[in-house]
């Protein structure tokens, strides 16, 4: 991409800037830009290779983070570009208010574009300062002033095996690929024209007596085949090669071009291994076995060939080229000294169709020393005076690192965020293409300053509309043993069944999931021929017509199911002006690249734009492909967190406690009010699977009120006394959810482990109240609890209030702001309302 151009000349001062808004301004002086939020200050100096960071000021506290000079010369690196290291040119300097079309709060916004001749790119630097907020946002946007850099590469969507769940073996399993688990792989980009097999070779290398069995899966995880049964695997080269197993994976589980290969352990069995698995394609094509570290020892079957192949060789040089990779193409960086500070990292795991279980959190929180994290979203510094929190704006998760999301580096040069999300082959001359951007936020030593902060800059960078955002919500697929159930359930005449229940137990929205737009016969969500996405004639006969007149006869919301890759906007727009959905749930995305991220977010953005920001986009991020993470694309809408049903597949059975413990842990750094937390019936949940039917329903649906509540509960199964409960609880919330919406929600007591005294505390700064639900767990033996309150005071007076029964009393906080909490059996929940009164006498 180099350009032969003779070196600008560097100014020797910046243009001109004085421009604010609200609480935040920007300003030049001589060389130095700085901009501010009213409450933190950052300073850049020009340099003649870019912008540097050089200041970074609380302006409560007057303390500054930068406290030496950097040797670096610009924020931003990336060795792939050659020249990007040479001479810029600053060719714009400019500041405005925006709220990027409606889709952030409104902030004062700078953007510097700078000259890389020598790279031959132009730079779009773009910061964002929202007034009072803890941080700044910055993000990267590139463009080649080079034609003909064009898009990425068409090799990149060839067949592949790629690991979900799976590191290369060490000693006597060094060349094989093993986990401490099951193993997990994705079959990805198989065309549904043609055929496919796969081939494993496995061997017990270490004579443990290994039995394992593999499982093919849609992408969902809810269809899947016993692809192998238990094996014992052979304990010679000489047997493993004579006996390689390989077979058929069926369209049906691939009809979004992906399938999930996975090998499980028997119960007795330590950990899954397995030699060398193989792609096999119909017809005659060969790719895929350039990077190979040995040969694949399988043949080939008839009228096949093969694309594509993985051995621990081959996935031990992919993961360090990889790790080499994401450390160096670095998008924001502060030169604060990372020596003395402790290092405070945190993740969230996605995939929640298969982390179930006790074992598998959805959060990872860690004091870490090494200088390089790569699984976090957000790396904090911290010392006896307050920290300083990175935050990572994209799609990683602590189980998928997605496209090119980097790492944070901490050394003797400062704090480093890297991962560009754009490959050099992405950067075109047409137009500017984003980077992931970054986050710098700081706070105090107060407790709790560190979840505030991030939440509060958070709710800054993806607001919420109560009047547009705030509903309970019904989806129809939560029954559904198998996926054409699922679509059964989505049929016309079931929903206008259902649309009665929703409106008797007093819930707002139904969310007609997967199958209104296929034939009852369909066995894929794929619409017929060229039909597009609309609703079959075979499944609604009048179109929308009679669940729209339904839907105003009732006063009911609606919302609509649809496919991230696959919608257009085109369509969308065509049932919102027929149907009027306020929701739409998309699924199945895949992205695996900056240009398929790109496409999805730029059609989302032009529909919620046409239909007036009416309509919300919920991500379903269930499942482990590359989707939209926990830190990025909320300002379209919210989450679908997690499937959980009554029965089957066994992954997904409902528990309480654990989608407490989920919802509890999600509760530390994301507001709960742009994720919807899932509720079951344990009244018809399986009861050899979970102990769901120890549960009243109301206790499940409490579990779920601190964010949006979504019933994958169908309501016409619930009994005449759960649905009554459930309804009396409900006009409750709706009294309140506003406020509950408006305040920052936290995890208070204990962790939940099904014996916990545990809960939520939501809180309002400016009236000094809030809500709690507090949880006593079903096997905790304590009638009585001291839970500690966030933001209180010891000694300070609180009064409480009980929603349910209308009962009030007043308490004074402990000296570490416990109050005492009674319920008298287990399990049980109590919906309260606080405000605090007077400070410690």
């Amino acid at each position: 991409m180099r350009k032969n151009k003779p070196k600008p000349k560097t100014p020797i001062t910046l243009p001109a800037l004085d421009v604010r808004f609200a609480a935040a301004s920007a300003q030049t002086t001589a060389n130095e830009l700085i901009i501010s939020t009213g409450t933190v200050a950052r300073t850049w100096r020009w340099s003649d290779k870019g912008l540097v960071t050089v200041g970074l000021k609380d302006q409560g506290t007057g303390r500054e983070w930068c406290e030496a000079d950097t040797a670096e010369h610009c924020d931003w690196t990336n060795p792939d570009v050659r020249g990007l290291e040479g001479n810029a040119e600053l060719l714009s300097l400019t500041a405005r208010e925006s709220d990027d079309e409606g889709f952030t709060t409104r902030h004062l916004e700078v953007v510097a574009e700078i000259g890389h001749p020598e790279a031959g790119l132009v730079v779009r630097y773009i910061i964002w300062a929202y007034p009072g907020a803890p941080g700044l946002r910055t993000q990267l946007w590139v463009k080649s002033d080079t034609a003909g850099v064009g898009a990425a590469g068409a090799d990149e969507m060839r067949p592949a095996v790629k690991p979900v769940r799976a590191t290369p073996g060490e000693g006597a399993n060094a060349e094989l690929i093993g986990s401490h688990y099951e193993l997990k792989f994705k079959l990805e980009n198989l065309d549904p024209r043609r055929g496919y097999m796969a081939g494993i070779h496995w061997i017990d290398a270490d004579g443990a007596g290994r039995v394992q069995s593999v499982e093919l899966t849609n992408t969902d995880g809810e269809a899947g085949i016993e692809a192998v049964p238990d094996t014992s695997l052979p304990v010679t080269e000489e047997a493993m090669r004579t006996a390689p197993w390989q077979f058929d994976i069926p369209v049906d589980l691939r009809p979004d071009g992906v399938c999930m290969l996975v090998i499980k352990p028997s119960p007795e069995t330590s950990g899954a291994y397995v030699k060398d698995i193989c792609l096999f394609e119909e017809g005659d094509r060969k790719t895929g076995e350039d990077d190979r570290d040995t040969p694949p020892v399988q043949t080939v079957p008839a009228g096949f060939s093969l694309v594509a192949s993985l051995n621990a060789g081959t996935l031990r040089r992919q993961l360090e080229a990889q790790s080499g990779q994401r450390v160096e193409r670095r998008v924001d960086f502060v030169p604060v000294s990372t020596t003395g500070r402790q290092r405070f990292a945190a993740g969230y795991y996605n995939d929640t169709q298969n982390r179930n279980k006790p074992e598998t959190p959805v959060l990872r929180l860690e004091f870490v020393t090494e200088p390089v994290i790569e699984w976090a979203s957000v790396l904090c510094l911290e010392d006896t005076e307050g920290g300083l929190a990175m935050v990572k704006e994209s799609h990683k998760c602590v189980n998928q690192t997605g496209v090119d999301t980097g790492c944070f580096r901490c050394d003797s040069g400062g704090l480093s965020n890297t991962g560009w999300g754009l490959s050099t082959e992405e950067i075109g001359s047409d137009r500017f293409r984003w980077c992931w951007a970054s986050w710098v936020i700081i706070y105090d030593n107060s407790p709790n300053a560190r979840e505030l902060a991030v939440k509060t800059f958070d709710r800054a960078r993806f607001p919420v509309r109560a009047d547009r955002d705030l509903w309970s919500v019904v989806c129809t697929w939560g029954h559904g043993t198998t996926p054409r159930e699922g679509r059964n359930a989505a049929m016309e005449t079931e929903v206008l069944t259902e649309m009665e229940h929703v409106a008797n137990l007093g819930m707002d929205m139904l969310l007609i999931d997967d199958g209104w737009q296929v034939s009852p016969e369909a066995a894929s969500w794929q619409p017929d021929g060229d039909r597009g996405w609309k609703p079959h004639p075979a499944t609604y006969p009048d179109g929308w017509r009679r669940v729209i007149e339904r839907k105003d006869e009732l006063g009911l919301r609606l919302g609509l199911w649809g496919v991230a890759q696959d919608t257009g906007s085109a369509d969308l727009l065509w049932n919102w002006r027929r149907l009027g959905m306020e929701q739409v749930k998309l699924d199945f995305a895949d992205m695996k690249n900056q240009s398929e991220l790109d496409a999805v977010m730029t059609k989302v953005r032009r529909f919620m734009i046409e239909s007036g920001h009416r309509c919300i986009i919920s991500w379903d991020t269930t499942e482990n492909a590359a989707r939209y993470g926990y830190f990025w694309a909320r300002e379209y809408g919210n989450v679908h967190f997690m499937n959980r049903k009554p029965q089957k597949p066994e992954r997904v059975i409902y528990v309480p406690w654990l989608a407490l413990r989920d919802f509890w842990q999600l509760a530390h750094f994301q507001n709960l009010n742009k994720w919807q937390l899932t509720i079951q019936n344990p009244e018809v949940v399986n009861r050899e699977h979970s102990d769901a039917w120890r549960h009243s329903a109301v206790y499940c649906v409490a579990t779920a009120l601190m964010g949006i509540p979504e019933f994958m509960a169908i309501p016409r199964h619930y009994s005449d006394q759960a649905g009554a409960e459930i309804r009396e609880l409900l006009e409750i919330h709706k009294k309140h959810r506003r406020a509950i919406f408006d305040g920052y929600v936290f995890p208070i007591g204990e962790e939940p482990t099904n014996a916990s005294w545990t809960g939520f505390q939501s809180w309002d700064a400016s009236s000094k109240s809030g809500f709690l639900t507090v949880f006593r767990e079903r096997l905790n033996p304590e009638p009585e609890k001291t839970l500690a309150l966030r933001f209180v005071d010891p000694g300070t007076t609180v009064s409480l209030t009980d929603l349910r029964g209308g009962t009030k009393h007043t308490v004074r906080a402990d000296e570490h702001g416990g109050v005492g909490f009674s319920l008298p059996v287990a399990p049980d929940f109590a919906f309260l309302h606080y405000h605090l009164n007077s400070s410690r006498l």
